[in-house]
């Protein structure tokens, strides 16, 4: 059965002020959800993967704790198959029609990363925490190479505790082959890093204050 996930016309793009592959200001994050995500459809991915008259929206989550961040490397059982074997700092994946919400773009979204965070990694009850402490950071967009040319990131950061349950979160999945607590430093040294972990974690380095606004997830 073929995967359909959200997408939006890049007609939408000309939205954006501030994109120049990172934005973290507050109106291009609204642009994304109120106007990109209002205006999605859902269509098949393997059409999407090659169609650049879409974006798709993908939620990139950074889970920080102190100051490591969590860091991943996919392995070759995960679903986008040009970024094997790649390092990342952002958990998430699609949005699909699973995670479509009658009450708004915002429940759905919080619907997938909620998804997401569940399917990947393990959090024992340290994930009560986290879907209570997400923040928005910005929006993501690389369009140099043909994966970053369909895709735009709807980023966010999760602040662990320091001290609390550091063996959570741990990875679930077979999509992942490696995974480790980096700081900014390491992680920017690292080998075959893929281009938004790259982005983001010389944005994090600067110290860019994420929006003020919090996600706001549904309480189960």
């Amino acid at each position: 059965m073929t995967e359909k996930i959200m997408v939006f016309s890049r007609i939408y793009m000309v939205g954006f002020k501030n994109l120049s592959e990172i934005s973290t200001s507050y109106r291009d994050i609204q642009h994304l959800k109120y106007v990109c995500g209002t205006n999605s459809s859902f269509r098949n991915r393997d059409k999407m993967e090659v169609d650049e008259s879409y974006k798709q929206i993908i939620p990139y989550i950074v889970i920080r704790r102190g100051k490591k961040i969590l860091s991943y490397m996919r392995s070759k059982t995960s679903g986008e198959g040009r970024l094997h074997n790649k390092w990342s700092i952002g958990v998430g994946g699609h949005i699909n029609p699973i995670d479509k919400s009658k009450h708004g773009i915002m429940m759905t979204l919080s619907n997938a990363i909620n998804r997401e965070l569940l399917e990947e990694l393990e959090w024992g009850d340290a994930f009560i925490h986290t879907i209570n402490n997400i923040t928005e950071y910005g929006v993501l967009y690389d369009p140099s190479n043909p994966v970053g040319l369909v895709h735009v990131g709807y980023v966010l950061v999760v602040d662990l505790p320091v001290g609390k349950e550091e063996v959570y979160p741990f990875p679930r999945e077979d999509t992942i082959a490696d995974c480790k607590w980096f700081t900014a430093k390491q992680v920017a040294k690292l080998k075959n890093l893929e281009s938004w972990s790259e982005i983001v974690i010389k944005s994090l380095a600067k110290e860019v204050m994420p929006s003020k606004e919090m996600l706001p997830f549904p309480r189960q």
